[in-house]
């Protein structure tokens, strides 16, 4: 779920998304020029308006029918093979809970 992190919180959609951590070589690349360190990267179809000030809520059901919720940073939206139909998304993982 994609939400506008603001003290409106605005509902975009429940899209598929794949969430994957980046890796080392990445990591520590974001460490050395002193950014948030992107720990994600996201890929979501297409969507216009996408941009910093909104966070991904990933809710992951589990085993004993509680849910865990992780929230994702949006740090840099870019898209995928120019043709618009994919958005690559770094982020950082904020946030979990059960």
């Amino acid at each position: 779920m994609i939400q506008r992190s603001s003290p409106l919180r605005v509902t975009a959609s429940t899209p598929n998304a794949s969430i994957k951590p980046v890796g080392t070589m990445a990591y520590i690349q974001g460490q050395q020029i002193d950014v948030n360190s992107i720990t994600h990267r996201i890929i979501v179809r297409w969507r216009d308006g996408l941009d910093q000030f909104y966070v991904i809520r990933r809710d992951i059901p589990l085993p004993d029918g509680s849910t865990r919720q992780e929230l994702y940073r949006i740090h840099r939206v870019s898209e995928m093979d120019g043709r618009r139909r994919f958005l690559t998304i770094d982020a950082e993982l904020e946030k979990q809970s059960i």
